[in-house]
Parts: C-alpha cells; structure tokens; sequence
C-alpha cells in the first residue's frame, strides 16, 4: 500500500510542527528572507532508495518556489556518494525541512535497504518475506510501503484485515478443554468467512491440529529446522505455510525450504538501523 497524499501531507505537517513549533530562532538570527540557496542529499552508504519524493514534497510544503532537478525513484539502488535529491529554493526553508526530511527517508530507506538485504539472501527463491504489525505508531502505511519498495510482501495492515490466531488467542480458548485450534477456527470461519484464517503453532501436535482445522496458513513459530520440515510433511500442501521467530541475515538461509511460502521478519520495521543521508547546501 502506497501512502496517499493525504498520509504524505499529515505526516510532514506533524512532523515540522513537532520541530518548529515557533520559529528556527537560528536561521531566523542569521539569515535574510530573500536569500536562496543550492542542496543536495547525498547517500553516504549504499541504499535502496525510498520515500524522495516525500523529502521533496517536505520542502515544498513550505514553499511552492522550490525546484528540483534530481528525485530518486524508489527502489533504485543508490551507491555511497550518489546524489538522492537535489533542488534550489529559500535557505530558510532548506534549514527548516532538512531535519524533518532525512529523519523520514532515513527511516523508510533503512527498512528498504535491510528488506532486500533478506530478498537477495533468498537467490530468487519463491519464498516471500513478510512485515508484521511491529511498526511505529501513525507511521505503519509508510512503513510497510518501504517494505514493499525493497521487495517484501505485507502481511495484514490491521486487526481488521485478516485473522490470525496467535498463542494468547489460543490460551484463552484451551479454557473450554481440547480441541481449542479446532473451534477456534471454527468461530473465526463462522464470524467472518469471508477472511483468511491463519494459526500461530509451537509444536507437531498443534501443527496436525491447525491441518484439521482447516486453517489457510499455519505459522510455525520459534521452530528448529527439524520440526519445520517435519511440519512441511504433516501440513501437505494443505495450507500455506509461515516460518517465524529468531530469523536474521545470519541464519535465513537455515529456513530456505521446499514447501515453505513465507517467512515472517518483525526487525525489518522493529529494530532497523535507518540509512546514513545528510543534506549539502550548496
């Protein structure tokens, strides 16, 4: 899902008013209304380029006269040194959007770049690479888009979108005796059976009880490889099948495994290191 106009225009109006609330007493001391200036935001590691255009629209938020002759589309891979955005307009302005503009794509090209880390560890295999709902508050559309630019698959947005039976669910459940996947998926297919139901699995016995149940896709959680494939066997094809838990850049290629269809990774949005960018006047 791409941010609308409207996420875009909402998140810069909040984010510059949380910066300048007042005036940038700084710029304001120093620098005439009427003077313009060259700048450029240069890539200062190798990234996967997202969200210039919202940078752009950064500054022009706060002036219609900027102009701009350099706009990286998103996805492009941009090496150490390459040039992200380049434009000309009020030095007031530059110095006011500048912090709140790489603060955004900082973020948005980290996740991007970490995402197709994961995707070319993968060597074209047909396994996707999901984002979960681990996201920052009011930013998940921009976030999940960023995922989706480095070339990963969005799992559901929201609580409404898809259900999915995780361990809590389910412990609520086993109050009422054995039997508790089972019902469970029953009551979620009954209550809305237009939505896809997926089950969160810890061992062998809830994976049989997740295929008997009926479940779209079975999430096998914190599982070693033995148990994956194992589970893999059981399963049969019958349901989609998600690895989740403990996977990084260091131990994916452990879960690269016929019959797997997603893997399931919250630290591309949790706990992701946000690109290096700075801004040159010029």
């Amino acid at each position: 899902m791409k941010p609308s106009s409207d996420d875009i225009q909402k998140l810069i109006q909040s984010a510059l008013l949380e910066d300048c609330p007042l005036n940038d007493v700084t710029s304001d001391s120093i620098i005439p209304d009427h003077h313009v200036s060259g700048f450029k935001i240069l890539a200062k590691e190798d990234i996967i380029c997202c969200g210039a255009e919202i940078a752009r629209d950064t500054f022009q938020f706060l002036s219609s006269d900027f102009q701009f002759s350099t706009v990286a589309k998103d996805g492009d891979e941009l090496k150490c040194g390459g040039v992200f955005l380049k434009g000309h307009g009020a030095t007031k302005a530059v110095l006011k959007a500048e912090r709140t503009a790489l603060n955004i794509v900082q973020r948005l090209c980290g996740i991007a770049t970490f995402t197709f880390k994961f995707k070319r560890l993968l060597k074209n295999n047909n396994i996707e690479i999901l984002d979960t709902r681990k996201t920052t508050p009011n930013l998940r559309v921009f976030e999940k888009y960023a995922v989706a630019v480095g070339g990963g698959r969005n799992h559901r947005f929201g609580l409404s979108d898809m259900i999915l039976l995780k361990e809590n669910h389910l412990k609520i459940e086993a109050e009422n005796g054995d039997g508790y996947i089972k019902r469970a998926v029953m009551k979620c297919k009954t209550k809305y059976p237009a939505l896809k139901v997926e089950v969160e699995v810890r061992n062998i016995k809830e994976v049989l009880d997740a295929k008997e149940s009926g479940a779209d896709i079975i999430m096998l959680d914190n599982m070693n490889r033995e148990n994956i494939i194992e589970s893999i066997r059981l399963i049969n094809k019958s349901s989609k099948i998600e690895i989740s838990g403990g996977v990084s850049c260091s131990n994916i290629k452990d879960y690269i495994i016929d019959g797997v269809d997603f893997i399931s990774i919250g630290a591309l949005t949790h706990s992701v290191k946000s690109s290096d960018l700075s801004l040159l006047i010029e």
